[in-house]
């Protein structure tokens, strides 16, 4: 705990504030809340006051002692990843967690420095490379030790052939990338990586304007090294074939899927690295490398980890340690496992459980960018037993409106004998340009399940001499919405994408009938009837149209 005194607690918190006002672009009054419920998990910033003002919170003490004490920094890097996401609980940002951590730094005092993968990824600790000696090149497969949740593991690098990672002159002017094959899995480079650089320049290097003769427009094939394996070799490669049929979108030439992202290590080659448990030798050592796994997704999961600041994907799968089947959903997937990664001849399964792992067996493969993407994805999650939810509109500042219409009860509702009740806002928009509709929609999610209303049905421009008039269908959702909170919290929320956080029984006061809905004004019929125009006689765009169906459609769909 730092001796810094109540005064300077509260007036360094009140700058912090100040930056997350300006990092975000929101009024001060939020940035207190967000940053007090956030980071200095508190209810509110009158109680994160009280608590600096009593200092009997040692968490919050410590980050509103930032950035003047050293105890206070080392704790703040120490639980950053948490401060971070805490953010994201109480505001939409376009930031992942790169950004985020940019963000709390930032907000905390820290110097302004870009924020790595590395800096929020956990790094696995291994032993030197060391060849396999199955081949003439030594460099064709290598090895490495490390430690896995006290589960020895050996890595496998084999030198594969992607040529869109090698580096060519400026003469060439094709997309390295078209010198791959069209098809297959990706080619093991057994020789020297000089003889396939060789084959891949000469095909991107021709030139049709050079050539001569009758067939000067038939491009050359494709000739890569023809390679005689030995028993070993072979062997390995046909370990290596088993894999990709685990991952036959990715690992093939020529798929429309997402590839491996490889390990390179310069002047040697770019390696596709899996890791499996072995026993190591008596006089290897490495780190424990401790990582979180659980089974939440039904058994199988993944998360990102670096080797030497490069992405690898450590994946687990539960098992059935009586049986030693997996009896989930990925039974097809899990077998393929067995027979591909999990057979290599020093894989040792029984190596999990005699280390304390009795959760399931898991391994090191390559990454993708579509894992590192979601690795950094930053989503908001409920509290407790709650629900959390955002409001979300392409027009803030309309939508603003909206809910003072529906807050003053300026609604007007039409009643008919074939659809529900049609509940119409009237607004002035001539102040705003190319307007043609307006979206305003409500998203919220619990631990259970996650859900979307559409608020706003229908939507069209009229215009005349004197005015353009927006005309809006809400549904009963938005009047029910604004019967529970406030009509500034609804506006904030939406303009500022603040995610707002209520007990679960809100959901269940969303669904009453709005007392808003009681008491209104009928619609003319000539109101209504700008509802029930045939498309063809409307005043939007195609375009328009096309969303206006849409809209429909996604509300039929929801409620």
């Amino acid at each position: 705990m730092t001796t810094i005194s109540a005064t300077t607690l509260h007036k360094n918190a009140t700058r912090q504030a100040k930056r997350l006002k300006t990092r975000l672009a929101i009024p001060l009054t939020s940035a207190k809340e967000i940053l007090a419920k956030g980071p200095y998990r508190c209810a509110s910033w009158i109680d994160l006051s009280s608590r600096l003002e009593l200092r009997r919170d040692e968490h919050a003490v410590l980050l509103a002692s930032l950035p003047i004490s050293d105890v206070a920094r080392s704790y703040f890097l120490k639980h950053i990843e948490k401060i971070s996401r805490s953010l994201s609980q109480y505001i939409l940002t376009n930031a992942n967690l790169t950004g985020l951590y940019e963000t709390a730094r930032f907000v905390f005092g820290f110097p302004a420095e870009p924020v790595l993968l590395s800096d929020v990824t956990q790094s696995l600790q291994i032993s030197a490379w060391k060849s396999l000696s199955i081949s003439p090149d030594p460099d064709a497969v290598i090895y490495s030790r490390t430690i896995v949740n006290n589960v020895p593991m050996m890595l496998i690098g084999t030198r594969v052939y992607m040529p869109k990672y090698l580096q060519f002159g400026d003469e060439v002017v094709s997309s390295s990338s078209y010198a791959e094959p069209y098809s297959g899995i990706y080619r093991i480079m057994w020789s020297s990586p000089e003889t396939w650089y060789k084959a891949a320049y000469d095909y991107l290097s021709w030139d049709p304007d050079e050539e001569e003769g009758e067939d000067f427009l038939e491009c050359p094939d494709l000739v890569l090294p023809e390679e005689t394996l030995n028993s070993a070799m072979q062997h390995h490669e046909n370990w290596f074939s088993r894999i990709a049929e685990c991952w036959h979108m990715e690992s093939s030439y020529g798929d429309h899927g997402e590839d491996f992202l490889p390990y390179v290590i310069p002047e040697r080659g770019c390696y596709l690295l899996f890791g499996i448990p072995v026993n190591l030798a008596p006089n290897s050592s490495t780190d424990n490398s401790v990582f979180q796994m659980t089974n939440d997704t039904g058994g199988n999961d993944s998360t990102l980890a670096l080797i030497d600041d490069q992405p690898v994907c450590l994946e687990w799968i539960s098992v059935n340690q009586g049986t030693k089947t997996h009896t989930g959903q990925y039974e097809k997937y899990f077998q393929s496992l067995l027979n591909g990664i999990l057979s290599h001849d020093e894989c040792d399964l029984s190596l999990y459980r005699s280390n304390g792992w009795d959760k399931g067996y898991f391994f090191i493969r390559p990454s993708t960018q579509s894992e590192i993407h979601h690795h950094l994805k930053v989503e908001f999650h409920p509290e407790k037993d709650g629900v959390a939810f955002v409001l979300k509109s392409d027009q803030p500042s309309i939508a603003s409106k909206i809910f003072d219409d529906v807050a003053s009860r300026n609604i007007t509702v039409h009643h008919s004998h074939h659809e529900e009740q049609r509940y119409i806002i009237e607004l002035d928009v001539s102040e705003y340009e190319g307007i043609s509709s307006v979206s305003l929609s409500l998203d919220t999610i619990t631990h259970e399940s996650w859900s979307g209303h559409n608020l706003i049905s229908c939507s069209l421009v009229e215009h005349d001499a004197a005015k353009k008039t927006l005309y809006v269908t809400v549904s009963s959702t938005l009047l029910s919405l604004s019967d529970v909170l406030p009509k500034q919290s609804l506006k904030d929320a939406t303009r500022f994408g603040l995610v707002l956080h209520q007990p679960k029984s809100f959901l269940d006061m969303l669904k009453q009938a709005p007392k808003r809905c009681q008491n209104l004004r009928q619609a003319s019929q000539e109101l209504a009837d700008l509802f029930t125009k045939p498309l063809s006689d409307s005043d939007l765009s195609p375009f328009d149209l096309f969303r206006h169906m849409k809209r429909i459609k996604y509300k039929r769909d929801n409620f």
